[in-house]
């Protein structure tokens, strides 16, 4: 049998000048409009598998390079919510007084009352007795003379009853 006319190639595929079959793109690549040849996903998208005829997005938390297969997650500590996810650098350290417990965080979260966390952090920590979290809650302060902090965790200094007395700290 004779071809009376050239078949178009699948999604996903490309055929060069003088073809007889089409080839899947590989993963990482997607097919040119014309289907001539493949070229790479722009950075902060993706095509995980061969024949893929788009590159999808990289969500909140994730970025991705030129040519990516798969997304990667910002570290713990890190998030971003960013609509040009294209490298690490998209990924921001939380500022003092929030965290990311995960990977792939899209935000920070502010530490509960009577905790505090540092830069980058991925988890907040208690602030121990006689110390109480500085407003920012990015560190603990001491109590002032005349109050005190019973147990770790604790969100406020408390005033000694009349009769009762308290250095600083």
């Amino acid at each position: 049998s004779r071809a009376e006319e050239c078949s178009p190639c699948a999604t996903g595929q490309f055929a060069i000048a003088g073809s007889s079959v089409c080839i899947n793109c590989q993963p990482g690549l997607i097919p040119v409009a014309d289907k001539s040849d493949c070229e790479v996903c722009v950075a902060g998208k993706f095509s995980a598998s061969a024949g893929s005829g788009t590159c999808g997005d990289c969500g909140n938390g994730v970025y991705s390079l030129q040519g990516a297969t798969v997304c990667t997650a910002c570290s713990a500590g890190t998030a971003h919510a960013l609509t040009l996810r294209t490298d690490v650098s998209a990924c921001v350290e939380c500022v003092a007084g929030k965290y990311a417990a995960a990977s792939n965080s899209s935000d920070c979260v502010d530490c509960n009352d009577g905790k505090f966390a540092m830069t980058g952090s991925s988890t907040c920590i208690d602030c121990q007795a006689g110390l109480k979290p500085t407003s920012s809650k990015g560190d603990c302060e001491q109590c002032t003379a005349g109050q005190f902090s019973p147990a770790a965790g604790s969100q406020a200094c408390v005033e000694c009853e009349a009769g009762h007395y308290s250095l600083e700290g």
